[in-house]
């Protein structure tokens, strides 16, 4: 049986991890910063939307200063996608 439903830690953890990936194309999309910029707004809707924001911080030590990851980072969704970096 197909689920219906995802939870949120899993979104954001799959947001977060793309946003880690720092790669110059994803899923075809050649504007890397476009594509993050969209994933991050419909990220915010959701949290937002659900209750769940707790804010971002900004990934450190790397070129781009505008790369966030959502909080809370440290989740049991986070951790399996992180072995994937």
């Amino acid at each position: 049986m197909k689920r219906k439903t995802v939870s949120v830690d899993w979104i954001r953890a799959k947001v977060n991890y793309l946003i880690a990936l720092r790669k110059k194309e994803y899923y075809g999309v050649k504007d890397a910063d476009s594509f993050r910029q969209g994933v991050e707004s419909v990220l915010e809707i959701i949290l937002h939307e659900t209750g769940n924001y707790k804010g971002y911080m900004y990934l450190d030590g790397i070129d781009n200063p505008t790369l966030r990851m959502y909080l809370p980072v440290d989740t049991e969704e986070w951790r399996k996608l992180k072995g994937e970096l």
